[in-house]
């Protein structure tokens, strides 16, 4: 039983103090605002596409409104088994700058980026997805950013789409803590996440980076290991008008399969940082749920959950009122506790979904 106590309260401080040290990181960080009087850098960007006809228009139309006058649009075809390319090539004539429109000759999202690498012209690369909402000054902020910092990686923001139903409730309240915890993580030096939906890097880092191929998914992650291990410099952007938006999963099964795969390519990762703290966050959510059953069985168990609750909830509360207004969605005290009550079970059924159903993506194994 002292052993007991000592991990769970060990556990617990390493967890509060992780939660509060991110949070004054993100706190002192100035937001960045593009300036009217910088040097323009030439920008290409690279979207990979599969079976996105219902997105692409959306995802187009941001494209051409963007205010930023100097870049190209790579657009690559994955094999789609739908009318995306035909919505391509309709708006080909809308976007006023030069556009590419490249069919695939491998398979995978990997595969489609690097061909997309290949053709384009500028020494910027900027990345999305198909199935988001960029906003006018994106690409203008980016390369704002770009010229004043010289990163060789930029990671940007990510943020879904606020919905009423609860799914869709957990979901944004997940993606913000997810995305502030990398977001300070990357100010403090040790990025440990980022998402492909929106980052930066050089045309010449990204052809030298090795992202494993073999794996469906990883496209992110694994470019920010081989940063990380070529000493690459790496810097978060802090400002609202970078942020690009997505959707929320429809249905608990679809959630479901996106964290699993996400979940799955981590066995891969290498990074001792972004390792670390992977094991730290699983720790704490083993833990809790350990004590979650415990407690139905000896009332002094009930303690220690409650003495863990209480230190979670105020970690993760303080670090998500951080970032009320910039990341845009309700705190909800009340729903978060029993968000964390039931976030156990729902990491465990994360884990042991592939036992049961097969991953798949885009139509295509993982």
């Amino acid at each position: 039983m002292i052993l007991a106590t000592v991990a769970v309260i060990g556990l617990s401080l390493a967890y509060l103090l992780q939660m509060e040290y991110w949070r004054k990181l993100w706190l002192n960080e100035p937001i960045f605002e593009a300036e009217t009087t910088i040097e323009e850098v030439r920008v290409s960007v690279i979207i990979p596409y599969r079976n996105e006809e219902t997105n692409l228009k959306q995802l187009l139309d941001s494209l051409a409104s963007q205010t930023y006058g100097n870049w190209e649009l790579i657009l690559v075809n994955d094999h789609s088994e739908d009318n995306g390319e035909l919505i391509c090539k309709q708006y080909q004539s809308k976007i006023p700058v030069t556009v590419h429109l490249l069919n695939n000759t491998r398979h995978g999202k990997k595969e489609a980026l690097k061909m997309g690498a290949l053709k384009a012209n500028y020494e910027l690369l900027v990345t999305s997805d198909a199935d988001c909402i960029l906003q006018p000054n994106w690409l203008k902020t980016i390369s704002h950013f770009y010229q004043k910092t010289k990163a060789d990686l930029i990671i940007g923001g990510v943020q879904l789409f606020s919905s009423n139903n609860k799914l869709g409730q957990f979901q944004v309240m997940e993606m913000a803590a997810l995305q502030l915890s990398g977001a300070a993580a990357a100010i403090s030096g040790k990025p440990i996440m980022m998402n492909g939906a929106n980052m930066a890097c050089t045309k010449a880092f990204y052809l030298k980076a090795k992202l494993k191929t073999e794996l469906a998914s990883g496209d992110d992650m694994f470019l920010l290991e081989e940063a990380k291990r070529y000493n690459m410099k790496i810097n978060y952007l802090k400002s609202p008008e970078s942020i690009v938006y997505s959707s929320v999963q429809k249905s608990f099964a679809q959630m479901l399969s996106q964290k699993a795969r996400w979940a799955a390519k981590a066995k891969s990762y290498s990074d001792k940082h972004i390792i670390k703290i992977g094991v730290l966050t699983f720790a704490m959510n083993l833990c809790l749920f350990a004590l979650i059953i415990g407690s139905f069985i000896s009332p002094t168990i009930s303690v220690f959950l409650l003495g863990l609750i209480v230190i979670k909830l105020i970690a993760d509360v303080r670090l998500l009122n951080s970032a009320y207004g910039y990341f845009a969605y309700p705190i909800c005290v009340k729903e978060l506790l029993i968000g964390q009550l039931l976030y156990p079970f729902y990491m465990l059924l994360v884990l042991i979904y592939p036992i049961f159903k097969p991953l798949k993506w885009k139509n295509r194994k993982v």
